[in-house]
């Protein structure tokens, strides 16, 4: 395969929708391109972007020139479904096949099924941290752990006005804002996955409301919306309006994470979150539940307890100085570089 200008083509998810996922894929996309290599792109979401292959539009043959064009196939699918159709068809086209697992949910049969899938067709498996990895009785020859977080480098889009001026009044109130996100209201056993409501029974504590404020933003509102409404009516009937502020509707997570003073990832259960990296990247503290294990800086709570959270804000108000990662792209796209040629 040639050193310089492969032809990569990347199957996952692109957004919108935002995700941690469709975030990589496309910044991935952004920093092979930026190297000289050819990407293209197979989106799985539901969501047509114009100039972007979409594997839902039923185009068989247009797939097919993808396939036949890359040098590697590089999967990121979390539909097993999907990941099979795109192992399988890079496997008959002889080409190299890279899977990334960002996360795995599935039970013991199943993990056991695709751990031998992976091993008779992938030339490598990613894991983006060492639990998912411990899922699978893959060889070490065969995998490596790797984080899915990539700096971004195209332009921050803008934060919407209302959200800015709501920081601005917060700041005039002399309070730390926090920011923390969610793609969609789900439930993972029986619980919040993304914890909003955990937030809010940690800004129901008064102390907690003294010191900070936060930004929770939900990226698709239309999932689940009568738990969200309720959600809603739980923060009017607390009153606590003036210390949380919800937005529905997908924004630029990395823009507000460079306008606020701290993250929340109050997760119950996590892959390795996009979030929390980007928070330490950009040297923003970033309390995170101790539901997996979390990058070294992370400030962790106990996982879906509310009191241990609003310690943690409260004692993260304090002022501390940024500290902005000095690392560039360049060594992300040296890792993946070797990954695609077969060197690691």
């Amino acid at each position: 395969m040639r050193d310089a200008g492969m032809n990569i083509l990347i199957c996952g998810p692109y957004p919108e929708p935002v995700g941690g996922v469709s975030v990589h894929i496309q910044r991935l996309s952004e920093l092979l391109n930026s190297h000289g290599f050819t990407v293209g792109v197979c989106d799985e979401s539901r969501i047509a972007k114009a100039g972007v292959f979409n594997l839902r539009a039923g185009k068989p043959v247009r797939y097919i020139k993808l396939l036949r064009a890359a040098d590697v196939v590089h999967i990121h699918s979390a539909i097993g479904l999907l990941r099979a159709l795109h192992v399988v068809a890079a496997t008959i086209f002889r080409k190299r096949v890279v899977v990334t697992i960002h996360s795995w949910r599935k039970p013991r049969l199943s993990t056991k099924i695709w751990g031998l899938v992976l091993m008779k067709t992938s030339h490598k498996v990613i894991f983006v941290s060492l639990a998912l990895k411990e899922k699978f009785a893959i060889p070490d020859a065969l995998s490596v752990v790797y984080p899915a977080f990539l700096p971004r480098l195209s332009e921050a889009d803008r934060i919407p006005s209302e959200i800015l001026e709501w920081v601005k009044g917060q700041r005039g109130r002399r309070k730390k804002v926090f920011a923390s996100n969610a793609f969609r209201i789900v439930e993972h056993e029986g619980e919040d996955l993304y914890g909003l409501d955990t937030c809010i029974e940690a800004f129901s504590i008064s102390e907690v409301r003294h010191h900070a404020a936060l930004v929770y933003v939900v990226a698709d509102s239309s999932f689940n919306e009568k738990k969200l409404k309720r959600y809603q009516e739980e923060v009017s009937k607390r009153k606590l309006e003036d210390s949380i502020f919800l937005h529905f509707g997908a924004i630029d997570f990395y823009a507000l994470l460079n306008i606020v003073d701290g993250s929340i990832r109050a997760t119950n259960t996590d892959g390795d979150a996009l979030s929390v990296r980007e928070s330490l990247y950009l040297g923003v503290p970033c309390i995170a539940s101790d539901c997996v294990d979390r990058p070294e800086g992370s400030i962790l709570f106990s996982s879906r307890s509310s009191v241990s959270l609003a310690e943690k804000i409260v004692a993260t108000t304090l002022d501390r100085e940024r500290e902005v990662s000095s690392s560039g792209s360049l060594e992300f796209f040296d890792f993946y570089k070797k990954i695609y040629q077969g060197k690691r």
